[in-house]
This record gives structure tokens, sequence and C-alpha cells, in this order.
């Protein structure tokens, strides 16, 4: 190992490298390692453990444990595991200790604290029974989002570290996350959640003493990880190794739709059925009209500041068009019977029937200067 790698850090991982010199200042490196002997060997539990989770996605559950092995200060993205109690996820939980040590497990309500000593000198942070909600009525999934997003990103960096009792203080990080829920949403997404792999897990084989014989296999695994795998790629092009396409599941769909707000799906639910009833494929709105309009449809009074929020934020369809003369589509008048819309100078969204905000060109027929 480089020494300077080593200077003032008190913890380096490197799963090749010796422990026994000290670091700067009389400190020695706290990296654990797996307690085993590495040699060729079979692991049939492994290989239906990764099955298990990965499914068809099983090359990259393999260049996934290849990748915390050989490059363990890069940064993956969070591994959401969605399942019922007796999916398995406890078991996933153990197989990471057995191959990379170095873990704890938290929950949502850790998260929500103010100590975040438990950030520092892991591998693998696992959050259990997260969801969307956090651990009470009064938490904030938009914090815990937060918090989690800079837990993936800052991996092989630093990070600010919380100590109830020490000021806050930047450490270096290298964790990476898994997140174990039984709820189909295990957090807040919005935008494209590229820092989430969302996988839904079924109920595993039952083999008997499947977690000893998986600790029997490990030695054998990461000497295949080491000898015989053959990964994708040896550097990343991508922050998080993979590129968000390549572990893009079904399940993050779903998850995606159940964790978005009341205020997003209430706005879907109104444009949708606008464009299902008048056939069009652009429409024209601004906050007032659009608020009514979802009130007609789905009878939610929303707030016009957390409207333009929603907008904004969740569903990323950016500011409004500068003020105009323009059609408002919501608005339905009968002063014109050649005129179905009400025209008027506004700040308005032109969103398409695909609900994806329209790129304004220099000319359009239906903008009147008014």
């Amino acid at each position: 190992m480089i020494p300077n790698k080593r200077s003032g850090m008190g913890y380096y991982p490197d799963y090749f490298a010796s422990n026994d010199e000290a670091l700067e200042g009389n400190k020695y490196n706290a990296f654990r390692k797996p307690n085993c002997k590495i040699e060729k060997g079979e692991f049939p539990m492994t290989k239906i453990l990764i099955k298990h989770i990965w499914g068809d996605q099983i090359a990259l559950g393999y260049e996934y444990y290849w990748v915390k092995r050989h490059r363990p200060t890069q940064a993956l993205p969070a591994l959401c595991l969605v399942g019922s109690e007796d999916a398995g996820k406890t078991t996933i939980g153990d197989h990471q200790e057995m191959c990379f040590s170095n873990s704890t497990s938290i929950g949502i309500k850790t998260l929500e604290g103010s100590d975040s000593a438990y950030l520092f000198g892991k591998q693998d942070i696992i959050i259990e029974e997260s969801n969307a909600g956090g651990s009470n009525r009064n938490s904030n999934p938009d914090a815990i989002l937060s918090d989690i997003k800079r837990m993936v990103s800052q991996c092989g960096g630093q990070i600010s570290v919380k100590n109830l009792h020490k000021d806050v203080a930047p450490k270096p990080y290298f964790a990476k996350v898994l997140m174990f829920t039984n709820d189909r949403s295990p957090i807040k997404m919005t935008g494209e959640a590229t820092r989430f792999w969302v996988i839904g897990l079924g109920i595993p084989e039952k083999h008997d003493d499947f977690i000893e014989k998986l600790r029997l296999e490990v030695g054998h695994f990461l000497w295949y990880l080491d000898n015989e795998f053959i990964p994708s790629r040896t550097s990343s092009k991508e922050r998080l190794w993979f590129h968000p396409t390549e572990y893009w599941t079904i399940a993050k769909d779903l998850a995606m739709k159940d964790s978005s707000t009341r205020e997003s799906r209430s706005i879907k639910e109104a444009l949708l059925n606008w464009f299902d009833e008048t056939g069009e494929e652009e429409c024209y709105f601004d906050l007032k009209s659009l608020k009514e309009y979802i009130k007609l449809i789905t009878d939610f009074d929303i707030d016009k500041g957390v409207l333009k929020d929603c907008l904004l934020d969740e569903l990323k369809w950016g500011d409004p068009a500068p003020r105009k003369g323009v059609s408002d589509h919501l608005t339905p008048t009968d002063k014109c019977p050649n005129c179905p819309w009400d025209v008027r100078k506004m700040s308005y969204w032109k969103i398409t029937s695909s609900l994806k905000p329209f790129e304004e060109a220099n000319n359009m027929g239906n903008l009147l200067d008014l």
C-alpha cells in the first residue's frame, strides 16, 4: 500500500495489502479483512444466493462483488432489496460481512438522529426496514433521501460525520449502501433516481445449513473473484461504476411510482385525464389553472406553493415560460365557439401527452402576442 494514502487516515480499505504497518501518528489501519483461507474450490450455495438476488442481472451481481473487493474505494449505487420477511434479506447482509467485513446495520431512525459516527470505518452500511416515510409521521423523507444520496456519492472521498459530543468533521469514507425493506417503495425517489438499484426478491430456495455452507465457501468464492472472474471494465467511466441504464429494473419503476408524493400523483392523474378526454398532444397551463383542474378531477386541493415545488423539484419540469398570451388548456371557455380554451397572458408550462416538458420553438402558431 502506498504510505501517503494511509497518512493520518486510520482507515483505508485494501484487501490485498498488509495491515501490520503502523499509520502515521502511531495509528493502525482499522480496516478488517474477512477471516478465511482463500483457495480454489466450489461455491454452489454462493451461486444460488447471487442468482436469487440478481436473477437476469447475475453478471452484474458478480461484478458488484468484484468491485467491492478489487475497487473498495469505488462508489456503487445503493442496492435496494425489496421483499417479504422470508425473502432472505438477512442472509444477504450476513454474506456481505462474510466477504467484506466492516459492515454495520442501522434503521431509518438512526439516519434521523444527530449522531452519524457509524459512517466512519465501514465498507457496508445496511439500512434495515427502510421506507419512504421514515420511522414516524414526523420524519422528513426529503432529508433522509438527501442523506442517503450523500452516502452513495461520497464513497472514495470524505463525508462530514456528526458526533453528539464533538464538532462535525470530514472523515475519509468508503461505504457502500444496502437497503432492505418489505415495502415496495424503499425510499422517496425523485427524478431518475440514478443512485438506486432496486431489486425485487422472491422466496429463496430452501437448503439445510445454508448460512454455514455459505461461510465455508467464502474463501473459494473470493479466490474465483481474484483469479477467474473477468469484469466488464477495469476502471469506471461513471461515478457509480455502472451506468444507470445497466441496473434499471421493473422493480425500480414500481418503487418510483409508489414513492412519489400525493401531489405528483394527482398532477399526473389530472393531466392524463385531460389528454385522454381531448386527444391533444400538448397542454398549456399555469399554477392557477392546474390547481383548479386537479381539484376538479381528484378533489385534492393543493397549495400553490406546494404545487410549484412539486413541478420544480419532484417532477423536474423546470421554471415556467415567460409571461405571454397563450391558450390556457385547463380553463375552458364558451366566449368564442372557435376558441375552446381561454386565452390570456400568463407564465406557463407546456407538457406533452407523455408528461414531459416541451421545448418551445421560436415561432409558435398558437401563441398570441397581446
